[in-house]
């Protein structure tokens, strides 16, 4: 416990352990399903229940009022905290901020009723903050709580929900009610032996939370003896869940029976303070997973929303988290789209279209694959003065197509209904799926990025949610039929494994097609295929090429997928190694997922670490990868490579990866590289036009901008400015010439590129790319302003790549267009930075560029003394232009000695060559 929530736990434990030893805990204290008003805490202004634990201590305080609310909030409904009072604390986890969206000049952006508009800004690390509630009873000016009205009957809706769960229940097989995990059976008496009905359903609920304790289902430890510590703090679970399903259903619980256990629950809670949170957590997960049954069941077409007791209502009362209600119009896009799923006809797709456009006024593709991203797809803002207005903001919903592509589907003014419309689609399409156990995966995915989403998620609700969706996801896998019948294809025997090891190609049967049916040609684009080692020749031999970048096997366009189809991603039955530790196993996971593991890796402490991913070349403790591992009981982990978008959630099986498994992660990783890398093009492009659009309103500089100023550089042909020569505008293209982006240099010299652009490869050519084409040499520098003194003293054309990161790759793509020309790199000395902080990327990223293209790095030298004194005012070539001793002439002498240099070395070289192609021609004649 952190010293944020460590007196939080301490003052919660011991409140519910005071509580226990006094017998009126929450969920010890009997109901009255007639008279009691609701007790669950709730938020009269937000409309949002309290979760977790915040609700148990919220109840512990022996208020009769459920209303809580913060002192400004009390006060935005016209009341007024007593004097004197004093308010209880609670925790929730903040996952963004709101801020202001401001204009170039840092004012206000103001909607149609001049009211500032905002933005939301989603925080890298999730935030831990304390708030305090008061109760309504220490509220002046509050009217009294009002009985909520309920338009359904109590029992009734109890037991539609019994039946929409489904349990296997037997009635008189005990005196006594009980739920045994090893058949998954509830037992209960006759029914006739329960004073009351709601009694009855009230056991029946309790079991039910037991129940949901099943491996196929909430996946909890329930192999405990009776009367054990384990024992009891499952039913301080189930007990936590049947007041929660009480209140909901409005039926009560009897805790009568379970006494027995406060010794138990009040030890378990002193030896460990989180018990309390993790049993609470556990008890909303038990009432979600429950009441989800009731939703499927209102979904069904023809049985009414209402007659499982107001589902809707009760959502939106469960604080906003997904909206797992369809309306009638999205369930005849998901019967549509089921019905396309088996039927590719004309008929079929009409219908599709006809309900997609009746429901959700758009036209979604036949070819969409259910995924979607939300853009800013706003126009770029400029000066008022420049004869143009600031467009609205825009925000569009893309499709990803079952080929990766990109597809426009609607665009909206708020990213709010942006962000429901990609939810709604994202919520048709889980309900879609005909396999039970993928949508219930999906439908896990989407609770948990709702509860990920809403600003007053507890910690226990995100482990919940997140557990929730792991298992739904395992459960997934397991029954996955194509994994099943891998599975049993290995048990009998695989002819073809054994063949490709005497390294021989078996003949087969097309993935379960009569031997004489061939494949189809692929008319998509690359299929990246999970290709062993072992069998990278068998591959070639089939086609497949392979992926420098992807580290991964792959089928272009015009392959025979009927050669390749045995290394299809996910047709590859896991094969046993030989056992090994669980951190030599995870460090094989970490390596399947293209990270470099190396050093102290992997460090298995439950912490997260950063670790160096292929294709990088930072230390290991910034790295594009990271990971968490655990030890403790069954050793499992995540893994994240946040180069390919890759995420890997590893348990230790006691054997290592396959060959076949870990080409079929690479094969995953690469295919998600290529998705990321679709929908980066596609944001790019819509940028590009933008700037396009923005650069074809500025004006050409007739005098120094404030940056040209300061730098003491003229204006040279190729940038821009706004009508008051106040900003300096540097467009950027790629060696092709494509304008792909623009730098904005402001007053102060402060930098920045326009949203969603493309930088990485880009440039500007001082001078233009044609005068970079006749050029004697490739002169790249970092900035604007260090290329245009450069041309200056050597009189043609060069190019600044705008920051030392973009160095290698700016002069590898001169270098493929212009592969003749020596490249000389003209980097910054960062010695401030190496004083500093032992870094000088500066100098590194140059000599990184210099020895991808086999040039030369020329870093300025100043006067003796004057980087002593001042490190971080003298670092680049326009330093020593304009503020060192040496001036422009010293710029002059030093760049001319070292072009003078390449180009003796380059026409060496080319002499070289000459002669060696004469030697063989000479050669070949004699022979």
């Amino acid at each position: 416990m952190d010293a944020l929530t460590k007196p939080f736990v301490q003052a919660v434990a011991g409140r519910i352990i005071e509580m226990l030893e006094a017998g009126v805990a929450p969920w010890q204290k009997p109901w009255d399903s007639e008279l009691a008003p609701p007790r669950l805490p709730n938020n009269p202004v937000t409309g949002n229940r309290y979760k977790g634990v915040n609700a148990l201590y919220l109840m512990a305080q022996g208020y009769d009022d459920p209303r809580w609310m913060t002192y400004k909030q009390a006060e935005s409904i016209g009341g007024q905290v007593m004097r004197g009072e004093k308010g209880t604390p609670i925790q929730y986890w903040k996952f963004s901020e709101e801020r202001t969206r401001q204009d170039e000049d840092g004012r206000p952006v103001l909607d149609d009723e001049s009211k500032a508009r905002k933005y939301t800004v989603v925080s890298e690390r999730p935030a831990l903050f304390m708030a305090t509630v008061f109760n309504a009873s220490q509220i002046e000016g509050l009217p009294i709580a009002e009985r909520p009205a309920h338009r359904w009957e109590p029992l009734g809706r109890a037991e539609s929900l019994i039946q929409a769960c489904g349990p296997q229940i037997q009635h008189g097989t005990s005196d006594r009610a009980f739920y045994q995990p090893a058949n998954d059976v509830i037992h209960l008496p006759d029914r006739e032996s329960f004073p009351s009905p709601d009694r009855y359903y009230a056991t029946v609920l309790h079991e039910l939370g037991h129940w949901t304790g099943h491996p196929t289902r909430l996946d909890r430890d329930l192999v405990h003896p009776f009367g054990s510590e384990g024992y009891a703090r499952e039913e301080l679970r189930a007990e936590i869940a049947s007041m929660l399903l009480g209140e909901e259903l409005r039926i009560g619980h009897d805790p009568a029976q379970h006494a027995a256990y406060v010794g138990s629950w009040i030890r378990a809670i002193k030896d460990d303070p989180l018990e309390i949170f993790r049993a609470a957590a556990d008890a909303e997960r038990i009432q979600d997973y429950v009441l989800a049954h009731e939703r499927q069941l209102a979904l069904k077409p023809g049985i009414d929303v209402s007659d499982v007791g107001e589902v809707n209502m009760n959502m939106e009362r469960s604080g906003s988290r997904i909206a797992d209600d369809l309306t009638r119009g999205d369930l005849a896009v998901v019967d549509a789209k089921r019905q396309l799923a088996v039927d590719q006809s004309r008929e079929a797709k009409d219908r599709f279209r006809a309900a997609c456009q009746a429901s959700l006024d758009m036209e979604l593709p036949v070819t969409s694959s259910g995924r979607t991203r939300v853009v800013e797809t706003t126009p770029l803002k400029w000066d008022d003065d420049a004869g143009a207005t600031a467009p609205k903001p825009e925000w569009t919903v893309l499709g990803v197509m079952h080929d990766w592509s990109l597809q426009p589907l609607a665009t909206y003014q708020s990213k709010a209904d942006a962000d429901r419309m990609a939810q709604r689609l994202a919520l048709i399409d889980a309900h879609a799926e005909p396999n039970e156990f993928e949508k219930a995966a999906k439908l896990a995915r989407l609770r948990e990025a709702a509860v990920q989403r809403d600003p007053t998620s507890t910690a226990e609700e995100l482990a919940a949610a997140r557990d929730a969706r792991k298992g739904a996801e395992l459960l997934a896998t397991q029954n996955d039929s194509d994994l099943l019948r891998r599975v049993a294809e290995q048990e009998r025997g695989s002819a073809r494994a054994t063949a490709a090891t005497v390294g021989q190609v078996p003949p087969h049967d097309n993935q379960g097609q009569s031997p004489g049916k061939r494949l189809p040609r692929a008319n998509v684009g690359r299929q990246y295929l999970a290709v062993p080692y072992g069998e990278r020749g068998l591959a070639k031999a089939a086609g497949a090429k392979w992926d420098r970048s992807a580290k991964s096997w792959y089928a272009d366009a015009g392959a025979d997928m009927n050669k390749t189809s045995r290394w299809t991603l996910d047709q590859n039955g896991a094969r046993q190694g030989a056992a090994m530790h669980p951190v030599e196993e995870f460090g094989e996971a970490l390596r399947a997922a293209g990270c470099i593991v190396n050093g102290e890796h992997p460090i298995m402490d439950g912490k997260k670490h950063r670790i160096t991913v292929h294709g990088e070349f930072h230390s290991e403790n910034s790295g594009s990868g990271f990971y968490v591992g655990y030890l403790d009981g069954h050793p499992a982990g995540y893994i994240k490579n946040n180069k390919t978008g890759m995420e890997v959630r590893w348990k230790a099986k006691g054997y290592s990866l396959s060959p076949q498994e870990r080409a079929n992660l690479a094969g995953q990783a690469a295919a998600k590289l290529q998705e990321r890398s679709l929908q980066q093009a596609a944001t790019q492009e819509a940028a590009a036009q933008r700037v396009a659009h923005l650069v074809s309103h500025l004006t050409p500089p007739t005098w120094q901008t404030p940056y040209m100023a300061v730098k003491q550089i003229e204006p040279t042909t190729g940038v821009f400015t706004d009508a008051q020569g106040r900003r300096t505008y540097v467009p950027a293209t790629d060696a092709d010439g494509k304008l792909w982006t623009v730098q904005v240099i402001q007053q102060d010299g402060s930098k920045r590129f326009p949203k969603d652009s493309r930088k990485a490869g880009c440039f500007h050519a001082v001078g233009g790319l044609d005068a970079v084409a006749s050029a004697p040499a490739l002169l790249i520098a970092e900035g604007y302003a260090t290329a245009n003194n450069l041309a200056k003293a050597v009189g043609f054309a060069t190019v600044a790549a705008f920051d030392s990161g973009n160095l290698p790759e700016v002069a590898a793509a001169l270098h493929r267009k212009f592969p003749d020309k020596p490249v000389i790199i003209a980097g910054d000395n960062d010695v401030h930075l190496e004083k500093t902080q032992g870094i000088n990327p500066g100098r590194t990223k140059a000599e990184e560029a210099a020895h991808i293209v086999g040039g030369r790095v020329m870093l300025p030298v100043f006067a003796p003394g004057e980087q002593l004194g001042s490190p971080k005012e003298f670092k680049d070539f326009n330093d020593l232009a304009s503020k060192s001793r040496l001036g422009e002439e010293g710029l002059c002498r030093q760049v001319t000695c070292a072009l003078e240099q390449a180009l003796t070395k380059a026409h060496a070289r080319s002499l070289s060559h000459a002669r060696d192609e004469r030697q063989h021609r000479n050669h070949m004649r004699v022979g």
